[in-house]
């Protein structure tokens, strides 16, 4: 009983690893797509500048 409980909160831990390690690396990328936005956008207004 006790140790099915426990095996059963090990598959949970595990799971919810898994969905942080996802979360992590959607973070990066939405960074990562912001800060191209943002150079673009530096680049347009330094060309519409001249």
């Amino acid at each position: 009983m006790a140790a099915d409980r426990v095996q059963n909160a090990v598959v949970e831990l595990n799971k919810a690893n898994e969905y942080q390690k996802k979360s992590k690396t959607m973070m990066c990328i939405y960074l990562l797509l912001l800060l191209c936005g943002i150079m673009i956008g530096i680049l347009i207004l330094k060309n519409a500048m001249k």
